[in-house]
């Protein structure tokens, strides 16, 4: 996982992995797994649980 990030990193530079990496921790911790899709997050104003 870390020479993954070190690559993405390297790829978009820094300012734009860390809005990359903010957003792949979220779907990954707070996402439905779909299958096929992977991790789908729910859009605040339709969860009503």
């Amino acid at each position: 996982m870390k020479v993954y990030n070190l690559c993405r990193m390297k790829l978009l530079g820094p300012d734009a992995w860390t809005g990359e990496a903010s957003r792949t921790r979220r779907r990954y911790y707070e996402g439905e797994f779909v299958v096929g899709q992977g991790p789908i997050l729910k859009e605040a104003e339709g969860e009503a649980a």
